[in-house]
């Protein structure tokens, strides 16, 4: 359960909730050394301030360290998160490496 925030609408609690699922996904990346990556996270709003995240695709170039995964694209879907994430005020606020300085 992820908790967004202890107040507000859902349409902010929503973009909480994707903005910090991202942040998730880049501190991963760091974690890894860019090998490793979650993304296209589902979840499921309770109506309040939580997110209950049911769903995730997890990308990675190294076989030998992790399970395989159905949705795998490899070094394709770690190159296209590496492309298309934006920082925000999430990932900024936790003073993550920039995605391309990680090796």
């Amino acid at each position: 359960m992820l908790k967004v925030m202890p107040e507000g609408d859902q349409q902010n609690n929503n973009l909480l909730v994707t903005q910090t699922l991202a942040a998730f996904s880049h501190f991963v990346w760091v974690v890894k050394k860019g090998h490793t990556v979650h993304t296209g996270f589902s979840y499921m709003p309770d109506g309040t301030n939580n997110a209950l995240v049911v769903g995730a695709t997890t990308h990675h170039d190294r076989d030998e360290d992790e399970a395989p995964f159905p949705r795998n694209e490899g070094a394709a879907g770690l190159k296209d998160f590496k492309d298309m994430h934006v920082c925000n005020h999430v990932c900024k606020g936790l003073e993550l490496q920039e995605l391309d300085t990680v090796s």
